[in-house]
């Protein structure tokens, strides 16, 4: 038997959920009966799958054992024997025989499921009367879109980016707090009201370590369900009304003095200025809650209200990563034993014992809402993810179009910044440009050997 986690949370887990194991919503097993449930995953080692949920249920369930199967291990095994992936791990499902799979937020999970390796659970939940109602329902929603419209998985939590805003400098400056379901015009309209505030520097918008102008477009873009390419047809699609509109907003906004990019400013060091008070807003995912609470600089007063939207749009938005998808095969022989694993990892009371220290938004939302009792929790919640987007697809393109594609538009919108072109000329240079770049990616995937 694997290593236990902490005795703390093994000891509070053994109150709270052995207390409740009796519930109707289990299938019951024998104590003596010995049980082996395969799992496949997508983790590099064993110890991972115990931590987040093995260990778990092996308190509960004394007379299990599991058999773990790393996905990842695969990318070795075809590096060596030069197979495809989808071959190699087609290979592995028949030889393993798993009974669950735990998955991410990714193509593979979709692949699973039209190739038929998933089972629909819809047959299961409502046997058992697994309570599905308290999970949330954006979240349920989205599984069944990677999964065609059928539920394959559940998911047991995720991440999502909101608006963070310091509420002492709005009350400082008395500007109007930002609120839930802004569209991007109203979020940097907001933004510019502190550039000119008296006294010293302080930004509006705080942009992510890493970003550049072109990023900002880009998530402006997304939001406004825009695309760069049409990768049915295999054309650029960048040079038309829509995104000349979010080019002139997101340029406009740079041009005020109200966005902050660290990666830009490198004479201010590795600072947040959000967690310093020199930045009013910053669009961060849930993680930076603590990050915030436990910083050695001054407390600050801080609230979330949901990321920007569409304002046709106004329920989808965020940048969700499903970070765990528990499925289980269905092929599996042993279909009892791994439904009731995959009924305790989303259950109730896992996640209200998880909710004390994980680090990531259960999809259980009501123990995370407890944990922040001040804060506005639900907007990382609130907004249905933007749908999937074909278009966005790498593997809809040549091998190394989109990656080149970013590069050169980067250096584009930089030669905009440095007043060398004009709005609609940096349009026109990234449509050429993103032509000639399809053709070349093109033609570099056709003279690789098969």
């Amino acid at each position: 038997m694997k290593k236990w986690i902490g005795i703390f949370v093994l000891l509070f887990l053994f109150v709270s959920v052995i207390g409740c194991s009796n519930g109707g919503d289990t299938i019951n097993h024998t104590e003596d009966e010995p049980q082996v449930i395969k799992i496949m995953g997508q983790w590099w080692d064993e110890q991972f799958f115990y931590e987040q949920f093995g260990n778990y249920y092996m308190f509960q369930h004394p007379n299990v054992e599991f058999e773990v199967i790393s996905i990842n291990n695969l990318y070795e095994k075809v590096d060596e024997e030069e197979i495809e992936f989808e071959e190699a791990l087609h290979q592995l499902i028949i030889e393993e025989q798993p009974d669950v799979f735990i998955l991410q937020q990714d193509e593979l999970f979709s692949d699973l499921a039209a190739n038929n390796h998933l089972m629909d659970l819809s047959t299961l939940i409502t046997d058992t009367e697994f309570d599905i109602e308290n999970i949330n329902e954006n979240i349920i929603e989205f599984v069944k879109t990677m999964g065609g419209g059928t539920l394959y998985g559940l998911p047991t939590s995720f991440d999502n980016e909101a608006l963070f805003y310091n509420k002492s400098l709005f009350d400082t400056y008395n500007i109007p707090y930002p609120t839930d379901y802004m569209t991007w015009e109203q979020l940097l309209s907001l933004s510019k009201q502190f550039s000119n505030v008296e006294g010293e520097k302080v930004y509006g918008l705080q942009m992510g370590g890493n970003d550049s102008l072109y990023n900002l477009i880009r998530d402006i873009g997304k939001t406004n369900t825009l695309s760069v390419a049409d990768a049915a047809n295999q054309n650029i699609t960048i040079d038309t009304k829509s995104w000349y509109e979010v080019f002139s907003l997101a340029y406009d906004a740079y041009l005020s003095g109200s966005l902050y990019f660290p990666n830009e400013n490198k004479e201010e060091g590795d600072r947040n200025f959000f967690k310093v008070g020199k930045s009013a807003m910053m669009l961060k995912k849930y993680t930076s809650i603590d990050n915030l609470m436990q910083s050695k600089e001054t407390p600050i007063n801080f609230d979330m209200v949901t990321a920007p939207v569409h304002s046709e749009l106004n329920h989808l938005g965020g940048k969700f990563e499903i970070e765990d998808i528990i499925s289980i095969h269905s092929a599996s022989q042993n279909v009892e034993a791994a439904w009731e694993f995959v009924q305790f990892i989303n259950g109730d009371e896992l996640a209200r014992v998880k909710s004390k220290s994980i680090r990531t938004l259960l999809a259980r939302s009501s123990y995370m809402e407890s944990a922040y009792p001040t804060m506005n929790i639900s907007a990382f919640y609130s907004l249905a993810p933007l749908p999937y987007n074909e278009n966005d697809n790498h593997m809809s393109y040549p091998t190394e179009f989109l990656s080149a594609f970013y590069g050169m538009s980067v250096k584009e919108v930089e030669a905009l910044v440095n007043n060398e072109q004009s709005v609609k000329q940096t349009l026109q240079a990234i449509q050429a440009r993103g032509e000639k770049l399809l053709k070349e990616t093109a033609a570099m995937d056709e003279e690789q050997p098969n």
